[in-house]
């Protein structure tokens, strides 16, 4: 915010000293904001541009939105067009300067109702010359009014002091109030920014990447595993193919390739973390945003992770690995149950309970992974363990979501520092 507000306060001062310049002569403008733009072009290279880069394209547009708009206005003035007796002059923002104008021209004795069928022998064409009184935005500027009946036109010309009124100029319907009002525009702009991480949508990062994302990655792994299973099982058979098959067959492998493409996909997405670290940004408001869930999120896109480069490297069995065992097969269907399971729990939300309850997990002791590692295929061992992994995380995701639990304080401050900090205090 700070950073912002002082690149917009230097693009003002630039703006003002380009609007002073107008008043000069249009070559001197002309020059000089073609030196303002390669001075802040230039902030986009050298040894400090990583810190200077992104005020360059602001600078240029700040300058040129308040300078370009407003040279001709400094240069020649304003020209005011007004019909008496006028009674919408009030609501006009140089009313108080015009009604204090109209009456000094026609004197103290008279209203401007009276006075209007005599403006045309007191200000006759081209006009005569008066000062402005009083004490508002245009006192003391010197005026040409030119009346012609009752019609009467007010010329102010331009200058320096059009110039200084855009800062000291004050009011949020007056349209000489330029910088006051610029600035104004800016710093509400920046408090809803702001505020938009205190109100994120709905529809929150965090709800897309765990209720669509993940699910769908565990899904496409379980189906690419079980395809692969089948395609080991079809090798050994080796039945003869009639056209049907053939063409059955040639849909599967278009479905496998396309599976093949999303977990290569998900297994470069979800290496370190994935985008789980970015859910940092969505604290949660109202179901204790104390709590850090951020880091949870990302032991479950590592282990999907683990899950999407071993069903890529399943398609190595499909071609070398030897006929399946009955023991096997099991393990296998019952591990892309498990994963199923998990894609569909995180795909509803559900409680972690329902998981826990609708998918028998494997508990073995490493003891008895050992004796089992004679009786399983590495392969199938593997995808046991994998499977496990993703499971656990599932279940402690879906329960920091269902049973939110204040940790302690090291958890509040690990939750928020990357809101407060920024990305660079995630550690990937």
């Amino acid at each position: 915010f700070a950073a912002t507000l002082v690149t917009l306060v230097v693009g003002l001062l630039g703006a003002t000293a380009l609007l002073a310049a107008a008043t000069v002569s249009n070559g001197l403008f002309v020059a000089m904001f073609g030196m303002w733009a390669l001075w802040s072009a230039s902030l986009s290279y050298g040894p400090n541009a990583g810190k200077t880069a992104g005020s360059s394209n602001m600078l240029i547009a700040v300058v040129a939105l308040l300078s370009l708009g407003s040279w001709q206005l400094v240069q020649n003035g304003l020209a005011i067009t007004i019909e008496l007796p006028h009674d919408d002059t009030r609501d006009h923002f140089l009313s108080e300067e015009i009604s204090n104008l109209m009456e000094m021209i026609c004197g103290e004795a008279s209203d401007l109702e009276t006075c209007s069928d005599e403006l045309s022998s007191l200000a006759p064409p081209p006009g005569v010359e008066f000062t402005i009184p009083g004490d508002s935005n245009m006192s003391g500027q010197t005026a040409i009014v030119s009346c012609l009946e009752a019609v009467c036109t007010v010329a102010i010309p331009g200058g320096l002091w059009i110039v200084k009124g855009y800062w000291v100029w004050q009011g949020l319907t007056n349209p000489l109030a330029v910088m006051r009002n610029f600035l104004i525009v800016v710093c509400w702009t920046i408090l809803v920014v702001c505020l938009g991480r205190l109100a994120p949508p709905i529809r929150t990062f965090r709800k897309m990447y765990t209720r669509a994302m993940l699910p769908a990655a565990i899904s496409d792994a379980a189906s690419f595993i079980a395809a692969g299973d089948a395609q080991v099982e079809n090798r050994h058979v080796g039945k003869d193919k009639d056209d049907e098959d053939a063409a059955e067959s040639s849909s599967e492998e278009r479905e496998n390739e396309a599976l093949h493409d999303k977990l290569i996909h998900v297994a470069a997405q979800s290496e370190n973390g994935g985008m789980a670290p970015m859910t940092a940004f969505e604290p949660r408001i109202f179901r204790n945003p104390l709590e850090c869930t951020w880091l949870k999120l990302k032991e479950l896109a590592l282990s999907v992770h683990g899950l999407a480069l071993l069903a890529l490297g399943s398609e190595i069995r499909v071609h070398y690995s030897e006929r399946e065992t009955e023991e096997d097969k099991k393990e296998v269907a019952r591990n892309i149950e498990v994963l199923k399971r998990c894609s569909s729990a995180l795909m509803k939300d559900e409680d972690f309970s329902v998981v826990a309850s609708t998918t028998e997990p494997n508990d073995r002791t490493d003891e008895e992974n050992g004796d089992e590692a004679e009786t399983f295929s590495f392969f199938a061992l593997h995808l046991s363990r994998v499977a496990s992994a993703v499971q656990s995380s599932t279940s402690i995701w879906l329960d920091a979501m269902h049973h939110p639990k204040y940790t302690g304080a090291k958890d509040a401050a690990t939750s928020y520092l990357p809101w407060i900090m920024g990305p660079v205090t995630i550690v990937k």
